[in-house]
């Protein structure tokens, strides 16, 4: 079992009726998270993260996903995220984790992610909201 804590922002965007594409900088958002995988299988998880986004208003949201490892120190990672309160968004993500050592249990992590938002009620009218995100903090065994 691992555990992260970490910070992140990117960009978010939309795809109005008229056809072209919003893009604005992503609110910042802290998270905590946590990769379960059985011994006989430890390349694969499961995973959830809680989030909380901290600019412009507050926003409460988790991320369930499996995670393939490549390596100890490369993985990949696919699930859906989503925001549950204040207003609601849904979706599915796709990423990649980078684990940079420090000793035998502790790491930084850098994770790119891809996010599609297509359900929620706080989905811009005929828009699906996507979040290309970069997220990093401490990742560490449990």
């Amino acid at each position: 079992m691992d555990g992260e804590v970490g910070a992140g922002t990117g960009l978010e965007g939309g795809s109005p009726r008229d056809g072209g594409v919003a893009w604005h900088r992503a609110r910042t958002r802290a998270m905590v998270g946590l990769d379960m995988a059985v011994d006989e299988d430890a390349y694969q998880a499961f995973g959830f993260r809680a989030f909380v986004e901290l600019e412009h208003t507050t926003s409460v949201g988790a991320s369930l996903h499996y995670s393939f490892w490549l390596s100890k120190s490369l993985g990949l990672f696919a699930g859906f995220t989503g925001v549950i309160a204040p207003e609601t968004l849904a979706g599915v993500e796709a990423g990649g984790t980078f684990v940079i050592p420090l000793g035998k249990k502790v790491g930084i992590f850098v994770e790119p992610s891809l996010a599609a938002l297509p359900f929620g009620s706080d989905l811009p009218h005929g828009s699906v909201v996507v979040w290309a995100l970069l997220s990093a903090g401490m990742r560490f065994s449990l």
